[in-house]
């Protein structure tokens, strides 16, 4: 407590934190003057947002439009107010043989009421003053209804009776020369009022960016420099993309506020849960990689959380937790990474869940929070490998967070809603972690059955990762008893051995034994249709039809820089690297050949970023080419950050998984 005091003193003290509140306001607000014209294509890629209670986006002879019900909205919060508007709508009665009257108001104030021409028709309002003028959130309401009035009381009439809206466009106007004509974004006589709940969230984001910073130990002007851009990206999106924005402001700073808060709790707790595998890092060693977790979380929350975000897999997952919620645990699903064969749906995620699902119900939300938590937290695990077993410790730590995270595998997830692979990866680089980190204890009794343990949580969680994890093991194994690194490896080979096996026989016992019959007729019968007319190689790196969404880059980078980075690198960690990349390997030839291909893009994507880090370490510590390293480094991360942030963006505004 005397702690806490101590910092809210500090904090009150920081001129910094002042300044740069009363600048956000100053910035943003100027941003607001900025007045661009706002268009939205009814019907078309970017709608979702905005149009409130309509039908489906529909095409007509390449027309985009969608239909209205009978109450619709197009909702447009945080545009600014108190200036001259012209409102054009672009609609027609849906079907030209339906006479149909429609009114249009913003903001509740009337624009017009009239019957519907049965081809497009383009109408202009000005909206100079009254209710909309001021307002700065508008929601532009359509009351569609039978034209006739002997019809108006019909459900049948009324159900038929939809105007079909095409473009809303919306410009700022002034009255010039007798007329009301269209003016620039800047204007010297105009004046807009920004929209309060915007200008108050947006600076909450820009603080909690500098308050995070500062607690990480970050020095104040850095901090207040990272701020200063956030703040910038600010005004140009609220300058040039407001919709995009003003759409999302609140919620954005909520996510910000919620992984600054974790970022902090993970600051704490990672330095304690790492010593329980005999490993000492302070909190500024960990910085990098807790600001990598930051951004990772607010980038992979927000993109989920953006109201144009849609995954039918999700929803997928919340009906089948509802099914494991009922106590129905044991049923199949079609699954393209076994050829579309019928498989367990694992339940081992939900059941994990069950108890925050049972307490706040909304499984839609948990599952979207969860999702991201697990996600982002693997960083955590690649830091442990890098501080427990290579050089520069540091250096690597941050550097395979920040690959891991901004490669495009773990955004497709997120995206298409495997959420139980993301659970299972988290669950396996928990094992990894026990099994290196617990080496020298690894026949203890403790340590061996939290092996197990962890072997059992992941295999009843996903089937995939019950295959890949054996074969990962297995390979650890092998290389433990054909390579050992110290005189105990033989015996540690064989308790890790037995481990696999007793994790492998609970699973059966305990879910899989009932679906025995049904896994071997159904891959038995995959295998001679594969291989039945001789041996097929699939003949592109799709691997059956499913993008591997790890760009060349980090597939390059990972496996170049552990070849030359293998110096650097503890020998166990040798020799599980050597293991993990050989049966993800395996995975790629089956999924050449037979077109199983189980996922193998996720579960290769820790090593390839360890590997990335250890040979980044070894680059930049090349004597006289050090700046030229750099620099390279420079280009190769920015690189696959833009990959990744490219694939995220049009994941999020584009793709309907």
């Amino acid at each position: 407590m005397i702690k806490f005091f101590a910092w809210l003193t500090t904090l009150l003290r920081d001129r910094n934190l002042y300044l740069l509140g009363l600048g956000s306001l100053a910035v943003l607000t100027l941003a607001y003057q900025v007045v661009l014209p706002i268009q939205i294509q009814v019907g078309g890629a970017l709608d979702r947002p905005y149009a409130v209670n309509f039908q489906a986006p529909q095409k007509d002879d390449g027309t985009l439009f969608r239909l209205t019900r009978t109450n619709s909205m197009i909702v447009l919060p945080g545009i600014g107010g108190g200036f001259a508007r012209r409102l054009t709508i672009t609609m027609r009665r849906a079907n030209s043989q339906r006479a149909t009257r429609v009114t249009v108001t913003a903001q509740g104030q009337p624009l017009d009421d009239r019957a519907l021409a049965a081809a497009w028709q383009t109408d202009a309002y000005i909206v100079s003053d009254g209710a909309a003028f001021d307002a700065v959130n508008w929601v532009i309401h359509f009351f569609a209804r039978p034209a006739d009035p002997h019809k108006v009381n019909k459900p049948k009439a009324i159900q038929e009776s939809r105007a079909a809206v095409r473009e809303i466009l919306i410009e700022p106007v002034a009255w010039q020369n007798g007329q009301w004509e269209t003016t620039g974004p800047l204007a010297l006589n105009r004046i807009v009022r920004p929209g309060p709940a915007q200008l108050a969230a947006l600076t909450l984001a820009v603080l909690t960016v500098y308050l995070l910073l500062t607690n990480l130990g970050v020095t104040r002007r850095w901090s207040a420099l990272a701020a200063v851009a956030l703040l910038g990206a600010f005004a140009a999106l609220l300058m040039f993309w407001r919709i995009y924005l003003t759409i999302f402001s609140p919620t954005l700073a909520l996510i910000f506020a919620a992984s600054a808060l974790l970022a902090v709790a993970s600051a704490y707790l990672t330095p304690r849960l790492y010593r329980l595998g005999g490993l000492t890092v302070t909190r500024a060693e960990l910085t990098p990689t807790l600001l990598v977790f930051f951004i990772a979380l607010a980038l992979k929350l927000g993109g989920t959380f953006y109201p144009q975000f849609i995954s039918s897999d999700l929803l997928y997952q919340m009906h089948r937790w509802e099914r494991i919620l009922q106590g129905d645990l044991y049923f199949l699903t079609s699954s393209p990474e076994f050829g579309n064969l019928d498989i367990p749906f694992a339940p081992g995620y939900y059941v994990f869940l069950a108890p925050v699902g049972v307490a706040f119900q909304n499984l839609y939300l948990i599952l979207k929070i969860a999702a991201a938590l697990f996600d982002t937290t693997t960083v955590f695990f690649l830091a442990f490998f890098a501080f427990k077993f290579t050089a520069r410790a540091n250096f690597v730590a941050w550097i395979a967070a920040l690959v891991y995270q901004f490669t495009p595998i773990p955004f497709l997830m997120l995206s298409a809603g495997n959420l139980p692979n993301i659970y299972s990866q988290w669950l396996l680089l928990a094992l990894i972690a026990v099994v290196l980190g617990g080496y020298p204890k690894l026949r203890d009794r403790r340590v061996w059955l939290g092996i197990v343990f962890l072997f059992f949580s992941a295999g009843v969680s996903h089937i995939g990762n019950l295959i890949v994890m054996t074969a990962f093991l297995a390979a650890f194994a092998l290389a433990l008893w054909l390579w050992a690194p110290d005189a105990a490896a033989r015996q540690n080979a064989r308790a890790l051995a037995l481990a696999i096996v007793a994790g492998i026989a609970l699973s059966f016992a305990l879910y899989y034994v009932d679906f025995t019959g049904l896994l071997w007729n159904e891959f038995v019968g995959l295998l001679q249709k594969k291989f039945g007319g001789g041996l097929r190689v699939a003949g592109t790196l799709a691997f059956a039809k499913v993008p591997v969404a790890i760009s060349a880059a980090v597939i390059v980078g990972g496996l170049a820089g552990t070849a030359v980075g293998w110096k650097q690198i503890a020998p166990l960690l040798q020799r599980a690297l050597l293991a993990w990349f050989l049966s993800a390997a395996l995975f790629v030839a089956i999924a050449q050949f037979a077109g199983i291909y189980v996922r193998y893009n996720v579960y290769a994507l820790p090593a390839l970023a360890l590997g990335v880090g250890i040979g980044c370490a070894w680059l930049t510590t090349r004597g006289k080419w050090t700046y030229a390293a750099y620099a390279a480094l420079v280009f190769y991360l920015a690189y696959v950050i833009w990959v990744g942030l490219s694939f995220w963006f049009t994941r999020v505004m584009y793709v309907y998984h």
